[in-house]
């Protein structure tokens, strides 16, 4: 929690104090997708999105999990984003409708998908 708050400040040096304690956290188990998260808006934040992306792409074919949902529906919604702007429409909608299939009410969804 401390490290998406160093995120919400948007300095520089408090960005990379949460991207580093993130990459740690990160490495330290499996699939964190709170951490991945993290990073991907760390990433974005010092627009590095190429870096975003791939890291982004290793939770796209993550398992629902409701203890994991909102940061696991959030990493999706980022991704479909990315994919967005680089222009690849259809991996940006499978991702938003693998969102809706599990939060019809997700409306960041629906302004995506249009």
């Amino acid at each position: 929690l401390q490290n998406f708050v160093l995120l919400a400040s948007k300095d520089k040096q408090d960005v990379e104090l949460a991207i580093s304690d993130l990459t740690t956290l990160a490495s330290q188990e499996n699939l964190r997708v709170g951490a991945t998260l993290g990073l991907a808006n760390g990433y974005v934040q010092q627009k590095q999105t190429a870096r975003a992306r791939n890291l982004l792409k290793r939770v796209a074919s993550a398992a629902w999990l409701v203890e994991e949902a909102e940061h696991l529906e959030r990493c999706w919604l980022l991704l479909a984003d990315l994919h967005i702007q680089a222009g690849r429409h259809d991996a940006a909608t499978e991702l938003l409708r693998r969102t809706l299939q599990h939060n019809q009410s997700c409306h960041r969804a629906y302004q995506l998908l249009g």
